[in-house]
């Protein structure tokens, strides 16, 4: 995965490009499709709070620690992150609270487009299944995430070079399989998120990446625009 699609939230109070009142495209793990939301305030490096429409809170189950996707535009560019639910207010208006993310996704560069997404992908380690999400995919690679499992020490986990992955397609039939270099991981509380760079894509399977990213990047563009 290229680094260079990456903006860096500094340690140094660097504030995220993007203003209050923006419109937000929210994905929340485990749901198809994505919300609608505005940014109403943030602390840098400590949490964001949005508000989300009141029959959103009545009808969808949310809770913290809650893992989701943000996506927003600034300036011609959409931009995405992860995050995690912190609190929740209901009254007087429905807020969330978000933890601060550590680094901002551009979306949309013409080298290597990147889009968020919700995946639900197998990581096959010797004889290891591992389950989780990937977050977000290039046509070079992808952001693959788990929780920490019982039957392996975090130290096996970190260590890991060589990884084959298993998950759905647009575009084409069954699960496929994928064969990666973990390029980086870090640690986001309970969770691992490993950086996979894709190795020896056959041309189909690249063509099907190329067209599900170039799909949901016009979707996205779509949705913002609308807000």
């Amino acid at each position: 995965m290229s680094e260079e699609n990456k903006l860096k939230i500094s340690n140094q109070g660097m504030r995220l490009n993007v203003e209050l009142s923006s419109p937000l495209s929210i994905q929340i793990e485990g749901m198809e499709g994505h919300f609608k939301s505005i940014l109403v305030g943030l602390v840098p490096q400590e949490y964001l709070i949005i508000r989300m429409p009141s029959f959103f809170l009545d009808q969808i189950q949310l809770h913290e620690g809650k893992h989701l996707t943000v996506q927003y535009q600034s300036l011609g560019k959409i931009y995405g992150f992860s995050s995690n639910i912190i609190a929740l207010v209901v009254k007087p208006y429905p807020l969330i609270f978000l933890s601060y993310p550590e680094t901002v996704d551009s979306l949309l560069r013409r080298k290597n487009p990147r889009v968020s997404c919700y995946i639900p992908a197998i990581a096959n380690l010797d004889k290891t299944e591992l389950k989780g999400v990937i977050s977000d995919i290039s046509r070079n690679g992808c952001k693959f995430t788990i929780k920490v499992p019982s039957i392996l020490q975090l130290q096996q986990i970190l260590v890991v070079n060589d990884v084959k992955l298993s998950f759905p397609l647009y575009g084409m039939q069954g699960m496929q399989n994928f064969q990666g270099k973990v390029r980086n991981t870090t640690q986001e509380r309970e969770r691992i998120a490993w950086g996979i760079e894709f190795e020896k894509l056959d041309t189909e399977i690249s063509n099907s990446i190329e067209a599900y990213i170039d799909r949901m990047a016009e979707y996205t563009e779509h949705e913002l625009s609308d807000l």
